[in-house]
C-alpha cells in the first residue's frame, strides 16, 4: 500500500472498512453507507454521513452531513456542512454553512453562512449571512447581511447590511449600506461611503467626500453645510426647519403652525422638502420639491376633520448677508390635498419668505 491506486467503484461502510486500500486511492464512483476517504474522485462520490476527498473532485460528491475536499471541486458539492480547502468552479449547497478557502467561479446556496476566503465570480444565496473576503462580481443575496472585503461588481441584496470594503460597482440594497468607494447605487434606510461618485437613496445618507447625488431627508459630508431655516408662506403661518446642503443638493425637516390655525386649534404642519442650489457667488437660486402634512385637531378625539396635506413645488432665490446669515425668498404651487373622499385637490400659488441661520 506505498502509492494510490485507481478503482473504477469503490465500496465503503465505514472508512478503513472499504475496498479502497488507503485514504488517497481515486475512483470514478464512490459509494458508502456512513463514511469514506478517498484522494482523487473523477465522478460520483456518495456517502450517507460523511464524504472526504483527500484529492481534487470532478464530479458530484454528497453527504447528509458533511463534505471536505482538500484539493479543488469542479462540479457540486452537495452537504450539510460543505468544506472545499482550495478552489471551486462549479455549485456549492448547503443547508447549513458553505466554506471555501480560496475562490468560487460558479453558485453557492446555503441555509446559514457561505464563505470565500478569496475572490468569487457568479452568485451566493445564503438566508442569513454571506461573506467574500476579497472581490465579488455577480449577485449577492441573503437573509441578514453580506460582507464583501475588498472590490464588489454587480448587485447585492440583504435585509439588514451590506458591506463593501473597496470600491462597490452596482446597485446595494438593503436597510444599511456601507462601502468605501460608491460608484452606482445605495438603497436603503441609511448609506454610508467614503466617496460617493454615484447614487445615496435613503433616510440618510453619509459620505466623507460627496461627488454624488444624495437623495434623503438627512443629507451629510465632510463639506455639507447645516442650518436652521424660518420662514412663513400663505400656506403656513411660520414654519421652522433644519436644512441640510451636501454638494449643492438641498434637504429639510419642516414644523410650522398652518394658516388656519384661528380656525381649526391643536392644529400643526410637518414636512419636508429636497432640491438643488445653484450657487452664483452670493446669490443662490435653488428649486425643490416637498410635502407638508398638517395634522387637524390633535387633542379632539369627536373631531371629524381629516388631515391635509399639500405637495409644493418651489423656486427660491437667496441673498447672503454676512457668514451665518441668509436671507430668501420665492414662489411656487401648492397642490392640498384632502383626505375626505368628499373633498377635491386645490392648486393656488405659493410664496414664502425667511431667513438661514448659520
Amino acid at each position: 500500500t506505498g502509492g494510490a491506486h485507481a478503482d473504477r467503484i469503490t465500496l465503503s461502510l465505514l472508512y478503513p472498512i472499504s475496498t479502497n486500500r488507503s485514504k488517497v486511492d481515486s475512483t470514478n464512483v464512490g459509494l458508502s453507507l456512513l463514511q469514506n476517504s478517498l484522494g482523487r474522485v473523477n465522478g460520483v462520490h456518495l456517502s450517507g454521513i460523511s464524504a472526504v476527498s483527500w484529492n481534487n473532485v470532478m464530479g458530484v460528491q454528497t453527504a447528509v452531513l458533511y463534505s471536505q475536499i482538500y484539493h479543488d471541486l469542479k462540479g457540486i458539492s452537495i452537504a450539510t456542512v460543505n468544506v472545499v480547502n482550495k478552489n471551486v468552479v462549479g455549485i456549492q449547497v448547503s443547508y447549513a454553512a458553505n466554506l471555501l478557502a480560496k475562490s468560487l467561479v460558479g453558485y453557492q446556496m446555503s441555509g446559514v453562512i457561505n464563505f470565500v476566503g478569496g475572490n468569487l465570480k457568479g452568485v451566493q444565496q445564503s438566508a442569513v449571512f454571506n461573506v467574500v473576503g476579497k472581490s465579488f462580481k455577480g449577485v449577492q443575496t441573503a437573509g441578514a447581511g453580506n460582507v464583501v472585503g475588498e472590490d464588489f461588481k454587480g448587485l447585492q441584496f440583504g435585509i439588514s447590511f451590506n458591506f463593501v470594503g473597496k470600491t462597490m460597482r452596482g446597485i446595494q440594497s438593503s436597510a444599511f449600506n456601507v462601502c468605501g468607494e460608491l460608484q452606482g447605487m445605495q438603497l436603503g434606510y441609511g448609506n454610508i461611503a467614503q466617496i460617493n461618485h454615484g447614487w445615496q437613496i435613503g433616510l440618510f445618507n453619509l459620505a466623507e467626500i460627496q461627488q454624488g447625488i444624495p437623495i434623503g431627508l438627512i443629507n451629510i459630508s465632510d463639506d455639507s453645510n447645516v442650518s436652521w431655516q424660518n420662514y412663513f408662506s400663505n400656506y403656513a403661518n411660520f414654519v421652522t426647519a433644519v436644512s441640510f446642503v451636501s454638494n449643492n443638493f438641498v434637504s429639510s425637516l419642516e414644523v410650522g403652525i398652518p394658516e388656519f390655525l384661528p380656525k381649526y386649534e391643536d392644529s400643526f404642519l410637518l414636512g419636508f422638502h429636497y432640491g438643488y442650489r445653484l450657487p452664483i457667488k452670493k446669490i443662490g437660486l435653488q428649486a425643490d420639491l416637498g410635502y407638508l402634512h398638517t395634522f387637524i385637531d390633535i387633542g379632539d378625539e369627536n373631531s371629524n376633520r381629516s388631515d391635509v396635506g399639500a405637495i409644493q413645488l418651489r423656486l427660491a432665490f437667496s441673498q447672503q448677508v454676512s457668514k451665518w446669515l441668509n436671507l430668501f425668498a420665492g414662489f411656487g404651487n401648492s397642490t392640498t390635498i384632502s383626505y375626505e373622499t368628499t373633498e377635491k385637490s386645490e392648486n393656488r400659488l405659493l410664496y414664502f419668505a425667511g431667513i438661514n441661520l448659520f
